[in-house]
C-alpha cells in the first residue's frame, strides 16, 4: 500500500534536516545563485508525477525534487515541460536547473546531458486481453500497442522492439484500458508502476512480457559537475538513510533494487 504522501515527506525532512552534507550558503550561492532548485517536472499522470485531488504537484519526481532542494538548503520551483519528448532541449536551454522526469538512463542522452545517480528502476510491460497469443517476442509482429506520451514514450527508443505495428500515446491508464476494450489497439506496453493501474481496470487483461530493467536519474547540463556533486552527495545519503526505497515503495509499489553509481 503506498504510504501517506505527508509522512513520507515528513520522514524525508526529518532524516535530513542539519545533515554536515547540507550545502552550506556560500556553496550555494555558487550553485544555485537564485536561492531556489528549478526542477523540470513532465505532468504525466504516472505515479512519477501527477495532481492530486487536491491540485497539488505529487509523485516520485515531486518527491525527489523537494528531497533535494531541502537537502541543498534551498527553495525548489516546479516548472512543467512541454511532455513532448523536448524535455532535454528545454534543460539545455536553461528553462530549469534539473530535469527530474527525463528519458531513462541511456547512452544517447548521456552524450548530451550529464545523468544524477538514478533515484527510480521499472520494467516496461506487455499488456494484452488473455485471449491474445503473446508468449515471446516473436508473438509482438504487427501488435498495435498503446504507450504514455512524453517521457514514457521515448522508452520504446531505448527498448526498441521488432515488428511492432502502430505506437499511439495515451494519456494515462484509464485510457489505456478503454482503447483495449474498444479493440482500437491489441497491446499496451507501460511501466510496470502503470501497467498494473490498467490490470486492475480490466480483469480481462493479464501481462503478457517484461522488459528491463530500466533506470531514471536526474539530467544536469554538461559544466554543472558540482551541483551533480551536491545532488549526489543528497542521493548517498537519502539512499543510506532507507529514505529513496521508501519513496520508491509508496509510490512505485515495487522494491528499490540496488542502485547503479555513475
Amino acid at each position: 500500500m503506498r504510504l501517506p504522501r505527508r509522512a513520507l515527506a515528513g520522514l524525508a525532512a526529518g532524516l535530513l534536516a542539519g545533515r554536515p552534507a547540507r550545502a552550506q550558503p556560500d556553496a550555494v550561492a555558487r550553485l544555485l545563485p537564485a536561492g531556489r532548485l528549478r526542477a523540470g517536472v513532465s505532468f504525466d499522470g504516472s505515479a512519477l508525477a501527477f495532481e492530486a485531488l487536491d491540485g497539488r504537484p505529487d509523485g516520485l519526481a515531486v518527491a525527489v525534487a523537494e528531497l533535494l532542494a531541502h537537502g541543498l538548503g534551498v527553495s525548489l520551483e516546479l516548472v512543467p515541460t512541454q511532455g513532448n519528448g523536448g524535455q532535454v532541449q528545454e534543460l539545455l536551454d536553461g528553462r530549469f536547473d534539473l530535469l527530474v522526469t527525463g528519458p531513462a538512463v541511456n547512452v544517447v542522452t548521456a552524450r548530451a546531458v550529464m545523468f544524477t545517480d538514478p533515484f527510480a528502476a521499472a520494467e516496461l510491460m506487455l499488456v494484452a486481453p488473455r485471449h491474445e497469443p503473446v508468449a515471446s517476442l516473436a508473438d509482438v509482429a504487427g501488435l498495435r500497442v498503446v504507450a504514455l506520451g512524453g517521457p514514457m514514450l521515448a522508452l520504446l527508443q531505448d527498448r526498441p522492439l521488432r515488428g511492432l505495428g502502430a505506437v499511439l500515446p495515451v494519456a494515462g491508464p484509464t485510457e489505456a484500458a478503454r482503447c483495449i476494450r474498444r479493440d482500437s489497439c491489441d497491446a499496451a506496453l507501460l511501466p510496470d508502476f502503470v501497467a498494473r493501474q490498467v490490470l486492475a481496470l480490466d480483469a480481462e487483461l493479464e501481462p503478457k512480457l517484461l522488459f528491463g530493467p530500466y533506470w531514471l536519474a536526474g539530467c544536469l547540463p554538461y559544466g554543472q559537475h558540482d551541483l551533480l556533486r551536491a545532488i549526489n552527495t543528497v542521493l548517498y545519503l537519502a539512499d543510506g538513510e532507507g529514505i529513496l526505497a521508501r519513496l520508491h515503495q509508496g509510490f512505485l509499489n515495487r522494491p528499490l533494487p540496488p542502485r547503479p553509481l555513475f
